[in-house]
């Protein structure tokens, strides 16, 4: 990577290796790194992370954006109206007993899980 690139990881924390990417960030061979997910959470406080001046972490809240929120909470509020009407909520997750979670629907990107 160029001495002025920013590693960034929000998706598995053992994607990158921790121990290589702490000396890179030490030694400054690259700009730094924004991290929102760690091989070990919570990240311990004697973390070499918390040590280092060139990375930015957030606790697993990097995708939050104004408008992905507003989804969230839009689609369970028209949910739990649905069912004070006695309609199916949006994203139904039907129980079933001992199988395990298949995808089932796809709403707005998100999967929903059916068991049964």
């Amino acid at each position: 990577m160029k001495p002025t690139a920013w590693l960034i990881n929000t998706s598995r924390g053992p994607i990158v290796e921790e121990a290589a990417l702490i000396e890179v960030l030490e030694t400054r061979r690259i700009a730094g790194a924004a991290i929102d997910v760690f091989d070990a959470e919570p990240l311990p406080a004697d973390h070499p992370f918390r040590k280092v001046d060139n990375v930015l972490m957030t606790p697993q809240i990097g995708y939050v954006t104004e408008e992905l929120y507003r989804t969230f909470y839009g689609d369970a509020a028209a949910s739990y109206r649905g069912v004070a009407q006695c309609q199916c909520p949006l994203n139904r997750v039907p129980l079933g007993a001992g199988r395990a979670p298949q995808p089932d629907v796809t709403h707005r990107g998100l999967t929903t899980m059916e068991v049964g």
